[in-house]
This record gives C-alpha cells, structure tokens and sequence, in this order.
C-alpha cells in the first residue's frame, strides 16, 4: 500500500497513508507521502501482535480507530479512497462520516471462505465503486463467496526501483561463496501455512545431490519444530535457518534454485521477487495465484499438490541447470514486469479517474 501510494502520487494524485495500526510508521520515501496515524502510538504498542490475544487486540485497535476515521474522512474529504487493510472499519467509519468519495476495494491476498467472511464481503463489496484482486484465482474465491460484482485484476505492486539494486547487493554465506555447492532456498514466516516442514522432508531425498545445502531464511513459531525435524532427518550440516534477513532479494539471486512450498498464498510475493532475479524457480500446486503467476509451469516447475516425492522431483530437475529450466526462468524473468510498481500504479490511476468520470 506504500508503494502503491507513492505510484499514485507520480501519476496525478495527492496521496496519503492512514494508519489504523504500526504499518508504514516507519517508512521513509523520496516522495511526499503524508502518513497520517489514527491511534496513538502508544496504543498499539502495547497490544499483543501474535497468539490468540493478537486477534482481541485487533478488535480493540478497530474499536478505539473508529472515531478518529471519522474524524478524519469528514477533515480530509477525500476524492478517492483505496480500501486496503482492515476493509470493513473503513468503509463503516466512511458510511458515518456521510462522505462518499469513490472507493476502491483492494484484495490484495487469499481471503478464507466462511460464512462470517462471505456476510462480510458481500457488505463490503455493495458499498464499494469496484473491487480489484491480485490474480484470476482469488477473483474465483470472491465469486465462491458470493461475491458477484464487478472484479478487476490488477496486480500487487511487489517489484520497486529498489529490486534490482537489492538483487545485485554482495550477500555473504559461505555456501553462497563455494561454486561446489548448490544452494536451495526457501524464505517466508517459519509457520503452518509456510508448510517449510515438507520443504525440508523433500530436500533429504536428493540422495543424488550431495552438494546441495538448504537455506531458509525467516522467523516464526515453528522454529523449534523445524529444527527437530532437521536434527531427526539427520541434516544438520546441509540445512540452516539463519533467521530474518534484511535482503532476500539478494539469496534469491546467489541461489540456484528458489522453492514455494506453502499450502496456501495470496498470490506469493516472494515467488515474483525470486522470478524477477531469473533464479529457477519450484512451486507447490497450492491455491492462491502461485500457478497463475508460473503461467502453469510454462516459467518453473510445479510440484503435484504436496508430495514429498513430487517435490524432490521438482528440485533435482532445475538444479540440473538444463537448457529448458534456464530457457523457464528466463521467461519466468521477463513475465514479472506485470509486478513493476510504476505499471501497476498506472493501472490504478487509469481505473480511479475512469471511477471519478463516471461518478461526474
């Protein structure tokens, strides 16, 4: 929402950031972007951010933002509103404030289908001038959810002015710096939904790849579990885990091979960076737009639903560095353009003004 902010300033619009929590607190930009905060700061930061009292504390900062969003729609009087996180606290404080700017209803992930989240979106939606996703799967999880209004693609501005000088920085790691050795990368939360348990069971299958070694890069609840099953594989000189990293960009570019093994995305973030830096890319056939953004494999491999087997398999063919899995992650390369912040803030820029002309 940052860089979309940004973009939408480059193209005619005075764009600011209303931050209901800590996101864009402190982001910094060559542009003018105002970052207005809604709650106190030290409202926030005193609110649980994991576990199950996470989700109270949530309700609670939704609670205590509603007020001052009204406040500041009836202040601001804005022309166009982007509806980004915490959609339905934003569109009620703008139904009570008696505005009614154009507003643009922004998925930009996979929303879970129940029946509270189908009530929800179905409010959100009929309150709303359009609603725009990310990939052609989650548009087919809104209509699963009863949603039935108009629906527009627009990808996630994942791919900055920053991407290529991030990919090109010197990363440090000893198996990086051996030209023997051939390195895997996962990077994403140690979580359940990250699924790194079966990344990690497919890798000590390679018995015919002695010298590839594991990197997974991130933090997370399931570290401790991860690093049992490491230990219990017997891996602990070919995997490591060593945490958060300032520049994934980097390790996916000095990697040879870049895995998505979560068990659900919305669309994948860090599988678009990885394809931008033309490293071979595998994924899992897991719902949320993966396969949509490798084109159906036609820009990596696509591992068959989550098979350890399948997924082994995936990896021993693009470490082998054929003609056919250096000609996909060619193509994979070129197809991220679609991601480029500047061409996605366009899109959202044509689609505001068309929005502001019908409403004249």
């Amino acid at each position: 929402m940052m860089e979309l902010g940004i973009q939408l300033s480059r193209n005619g619009f005075s764009s600011e950031l209303a931050a209901v929590g800590s996101e864009w607190r402190n982001s910094t930009t060559d542009d003018q972007i105002e970052v207005t905060p809604i709650v106190p700061k030290v409202v926030y930061e005193a609110l649980p951010t994991t576990g199950f009292f996470y989700k109270i504390s949530m309700v609670l900062l939704s609670a205590l933002a509603l007020v001052p969003l009204i406040t500041y729609f009836v202040r601001r009087n804005p022309s166009v509103v982007v509806v980004g996180l915490n959609p339905l606290l934003i569109l009620g404080a703008i139904l009570i404030s008696f505005r009614r700017p154009v507003v643009i209803l922004s998925v930009q992930g996979l929303p879970r289908n129940n029946r509270l989240r189908r009530l929800i979106w179905k409010w959100q939606v009929r309150r709303s001038d359009t609603l725009v996703v990310p990939a052609m799967e989650v548009k087919d999880v809104m209509k699963q959810l009863g949603v039935y209004s108009e629906v527009r693609i627009i990808q996630n501005p994942v791919l900055t002015h920053r991407s290529v000088s991030l990919a090109e920085q010197k990363i440090e790691h000893r198996w990086l710096d051996d030209p023997q050795i051939k390195v895997v990368l996962g990077v994403g939360r140690l979580t359940y939904q990250k699924n790194f348990s079966l990344l990690i069971k497919a890798f000590s299958q390679l018995d015919s790849h002695d010298e590839a070694r594991l990197l997974i890069l991130g933090e997370g609840e399931e570290r401790s579990q991860l690093e049992r099953l490491i230990q219990s594989l017997g891996l602990g000189e070919r995997v490591e885990m060593p945490g958060f990293a300032e520049n994934p960009i980097g390790f996916m570019s000095r990697s040879d091979v870049f895995v998505l093994s979560s068990r659900w995305e919305g669309p994948g973030h860090v599988l678009i960076e990885a394809m931008s830096t033309g490293v071979p890319c595998v994924s899992v056939e897991c719902p949320g737009g993966p396969i949509e953004i490798m084109n159906a494999g036609e820009y990596g491999m696509i591992s068959e639903g989550f098979d350890e087997q399948s997924l082994t398999k995936s990896i021993a063919q693009s470490l082998s560095g054929s003609p056919e899995i250096l000609a996909k992650a060619e193509l994979g390369k070129s197809s991220t353009v679609a991601y480029d912040s500047i061409e996605v803030g366009k899109r959202y820029a044509r689609l505001a003004n068309e929005l502001l002309e019908n409403r004249n």
